[in-house]
């Protein structure tokens, strides 16, 4: 890839930075290269982007407080799909990119800062002992009211559509030993076209971060769409709160593999769940999708260089 590779995939994202103004980080965008890049003395690290702005508005406004590579190299065969700040720490989870059986699908990474993330020092590693359906994939994770969630959507299209499928744990515990709650499809859905990048509460509303699955040909066109919800009632009932697309273009070489919003925004949950069947459509664009298996099984090992 190479720094001019690096600074031509960067000045895509049409960033804004704010000079000489102090933030505290509230909400993160990780992105990842869609090929497996594979660093060298020669060549400096540059497969995982990280994001940070002040808060949603800015957000939305492509407003960003610090940016920056992150020392983490990835397997070829793994690649993020999840990233959140749940129960004191921040939850990164790897997925296979093909489908595998014997509780080495999905891999967490746990932090126990932001310093931490930024310099690649988990405090924990470990596979989960969840299998995943080989037609459905993470969507998001996040943490309401004191349950973490975790958010599957189909890999193509069912109808037209995708829908979301949310599986919940009482604690991180609960998600290391394969302990699911409850778990349910939701109704909203995934227009044709797209991918949920990730979902994340901010204490009354769910932001569903959703990315156009093919690059867009110009780059000043945005390729990224957000989905507010007011509460989980909210999202079940098809309820959009507010919707835009992102004045942000990812570019042809990178994905969104994480999107959050720090505990300093989050709080209980507005409503309480139960299974739906509904369809939401806003400028050729809906809202997520589902279905998995959870079985017990062991830890094993790191399945990329860390």
């Amino acid at each position: 890839m190479g720094m001019k590779f690096a600074k031509r995939a960067v000045a895509c994202l049409l960033l804004t930075l704010v000079p000489g103004v102090s933030y505290a980080d509230q909400v993160h965008m990780l992105l990842e290269t869609r090929s497996d890049f594979e660093a060298d003395d020669e060549k400096p690290l540059e497969e995982v982007y990280f994001m940070n702005a002040p808060g949603m508005a800015d957000f939305k406004s492509n407003i960003f407080s610090s940016v920056g590579y992150l020392p983490l190299d990835i397997g070829k065969e793994y690649s993020i799909r999840a990233f959140a700040y749940a129960f004191g720490g921040y939850q990164m989870i790897l997925e296979s990119r093909n489908d595998k059986y014997g509780g080495e699908e999905l891999y967490l990474m746990s932090y126990a800062s932001l310093a931490d993330v930024r310099s690649n020092t988990p405090s924990y590693m470990g596979y989960l002992p969840t299998d995943i359906d080989g037609g459905y994939s993470l969507a998001g994770l996040t943490v309401a009211g004191g349950t973490l969630q975790l958010f599957l959507q189909p890999n193509e299209d069912v109808d037209g559509y995708k829908r979301l499928y949310l599986v919940n744990y009482d604690s991180l515990d609960a998600l290391k030993s394969g302990s699911v709650s409850s778990e349910y499809e939701l109704g909203a859905t995934i227009g044709i076209g797209y991918s949920s990048r990730g979902v994340t509460f901010d204490g009354t509303r769910y932001h569903m971060l959703l990315q156009l699955l093919a690059d867009r040909e110009s780059d000043e066109e945005p390729d990224l769409y957000l989905a507010s919800f007011l509460g989980l009632d909210g999202l079940r009932n098809d309820v959009l709160d507010s919707g835009q697309f992102l004045p942000i273009n990812i570019g042809r070489h990178y994905e969104v593999a994480g999107f959050s919003i720090d505990p300093s925004v989050q709080g209980p949950p507005s409503g309480v769940p139960e299974p739906g069947s509904w369809m939401m459509l806003v400028a050729g664009v809906g809202a997520v999708g589902g279905a998995m298996r959870a079985k017990r099984r062991g830890l094993a090992h790191c399945p990329q260089a860390c």
